[in-house]
Order: C-alpha cells, then structure tokens, then sequence
C-alpha cells in the first residue's frame, strides 16, 4: 500500500535529495538528481521511439522497449557517462568505495503510451539500478516503491538512483501522451 507521495525538489543540476525507503537507519536510498539537458532527452526520445518495442512485450514491462544494451548506442553515450559518475559519486560519498568502478550492464528505454504498465519487479542481481525520465507529461505515472509505501513523482531530467534488489513497479498510465524512460543496471566492474 502507498502511503506517502514524493515529488522530489531539485533546483539546480548540482543538488542531490535522499529518500530513505525504510526510514533514516535503513542504509537503504533512492537519490534523486536532475541531470542532462533538454538536447539529451530530445535525441534519447527520437531514438528511443525509433527502435519501437523489441522485447515485444515479453518482459515486466508492458509498455515498448528497445534492446537490453543500449548503453553502446551513441543515442545514449552521454546519459550512460552522467549516470555513471552519479553512480561513482554516490558510493565515494556515501559508502566510502572510491576504489570501485561502475560498469552498465544492462540499459534500455521504454515508453508508456495509455494502459501501459510495469509489473512488480527488481533487478537483482545487480547493485544498483537507475531510471532516468526523458519524457514526462502532466499526470505521468509514477514509481512505486510497495513495500517501502512510497511513489515517485517523475519530471523531466529527474535521475533515479536506487539499489537494484528493492522492487518497484508502474502503475498503467491514464493519458495519451508519452512517458518515455531510459534504465539502467550497475555492476562493480570487477564483476563483470
């Protein structure tokens, strides 16, 4: 059951908000940053509704998705950097892990047309994951946390930082407009 809604407050592209899933003592976060620049998430829209649905709908998402991959896309290079030092940023400041070094193993986009949805899901194995909005329109769904009794309220340029075994879903979306998202999955590169 959601209880509580969050719409995160950023200002700048400089500031990071922590949202503790489970209350302060948990450890356990989402960190919410708004990243990139309007040119970024116009070429990630165009690409992404280019590739249409790959999976054709035969993974937690209904809703279109491209490859698992597309971290090598150059669509996606910038996006893949910037979430990637947020990554290394936040496990330098908040775990004291400077020595790790992150590697995406898996990066998608998606878009939500009306009805569309996400099951309830986690990406473990995985560290960390993350969920970049590219595309928000008013009423946009948000990002369910159940078990924590919260949601996300998604806005253009919002970055998402959350570990991966925390399960989280989309309810179907109510407006015609497109809801488009990029994700992503982190492993210790010693790892993969």
């Amino acid at each position: 059951m959601i209880s509580k809604i969050i719409t995160p407050c950023l200002t700048t592209n400089l500031e990071r908000q922590i949202i503790h899933l489970y209350g302060e003592n948990s450890g356990l976060c989402i960190y919410a940053k708004k990243i990139g620049s309007e040119h970024i998430r116009s070429v990630l829209a165009e690409r992404i509704c280019e590739i249409g649905d790959v999976q054709k709908r035969g993974t937690n998402l209904n809703a279109d998705m491209t490859d698992w991959f597309m971290q090598e896309d150059d669509a996606f290079q910038a996006i893949a950097t910037l979430v990637t030092d947020e990554v290394t940023d936040i496990s330098k400041e908040y775990f004291n892990r400077p020595d790790i070094k992150w590697k995406i193993k898996s990066c998608w986009g998606a878009v939500y047309a009306k009805g569309d949805s996400a099951l309830l899901h986690d990406h473990y194995p995985a560290t960390w994951s993350a969920v970049y909005y590219v595309a928000t329109p008013p009423m946009s769904s948000v990002l369910n946390f159940p078990s924590a009794g919260l949601s996300i309220e998604p806005s253009e340029g919002l970055l998402l930082i959350f570990p991966s075994n925390v399960k989280h879903e989309v309810p179907a979306s109510n407006i015609e407009k497109k809801r488009i998202v990029v994700s992503m999955n982190f492993y210790p590169e010693s790892l993969v």
